[in-house]
């Protein structure tokens, strides 16, 4: 997410039908949007953000992995 395409319209096109495929970009576009969250300073928006990520259970993920590390990071600061 650069700032060309806002938010909303951003996961709109990465939450789509439940599937296995589908289920992945999830966990990706979430994780990136946490991302751009805390590059934003936005604690609560990528709390979130990274809350959504862990519930797709997509363990085999960097995006996963990374996004419980933000977590644990971040548990203080809610």
């Amino acid at each position: 997410m650069s700032g060309q395409l806002k938010r909303d319209d951003f996961l709109a096109s990465v939450v789509t039908a439940r599937s296995a495929v589908n289920t992945q970009r999830e966990c990706q576009g979430y994780f990136y949007a946490g991302a751009q969250a805390l590059i934003n300073h936005d604690i609560h928006g990528a709390l979130s953000d990274f809350e959504r990520v862990v519930g797709t259970r997509q363990i085999t993920l960097p995006e996963y992995l990374s996004a419980r590390a933000e977590l644990r990071g971040l548990q203080g600061r809610r």
